[in-house]
């Protein structure tokens, strides 16, 4: 599981945000902050449960807030910077409890140091929609297409997530419809190493 399966070519900077988005367990450093040192290294595992005991669904990540308009979902005009949108699907309930609030504020910081910095996907400005997978193949399935039809065609770019690997491949599934590429950490279902039945789906 250790390995990036690659199972459908993108861009390079849309690795490149894989690649700094990424981790292969709630507690491990995502890569942009293992550059920052030890004082980073200790706020990230404050952080890592400095999450939980609130309701993150709805909730945009972006960490640039001089960015946006008053609403915080909105670019402003004049930027030059143009939105790159995931839906991230993570259980905030259900049978693996609250991952969702254990990693948001490690999200939080790794989303900051991808929208922070000048190498890192320049030009775009990095956001995340959260919703709840419940770790459950149909309400995994209906949080991400509640947050599909809410919005414009093409409005979303890629899936971030869900967590567990029966709803992953049900997701995978969907989203095949609207041409969306999928991101799955820790999903070990040895399924979803099929590439010709998960065409759009990337594990690490």
């Amino acid at each position: 599981e250790g390995k990036v399966q690659r199972h459908h070519s993108r861009p390079l900077d849309l690795f490149a945000m894989l690649r700094a988005l990424t981790t292969t367990g709630l507690r491990v450093l995502p890569p942009p902050l293992l550059l920052l040192g030890g004082a980073a290294m200790a706020s990230f595992l404050i952080a890592s449960v400095g999450g939980q005991g609130r309701s993150w669904e709805g909730v945009v990540l972006h960490e640039r807030p001089d960015l946006y308009e008053a609403d915080g979902t909105t670019l402003k005009s004049g930027t030059g910077m143009k939105a790159l949108r995931l839906i991230a699907n993570r259980p905030e309930s259900g049978a693996v409890g609250d991952a969702m609030g254990r990693l948001v504020p490690i999200l939080k910081q790794v989303v900051g140091e991808i929208n922070n910095s000048t190498t890192v996907l320049p030009d775009y400005v990095l956001e995340l929609y959260l919703t709840d997978s419940m770790c459950s193949v149909e309400y995994a399935v209906q949080s991400s297409l509640r947050l599909i039809y809410m919005n414009d065609p093409g409005f979303f770019h890629m899936q971030f997530g869900p967590l567990c690997s029966d709803p992953t491949g049900a997701v995978n599934d969907m989203i095949q419809v609207f041409k969306l590429f999928q991101i799955a950490t820790i999903s070990r279902g040895a399924f979803l190493s099929d590439g010709k039945r998960y065409p759009y789906l990337c594990r690490t």
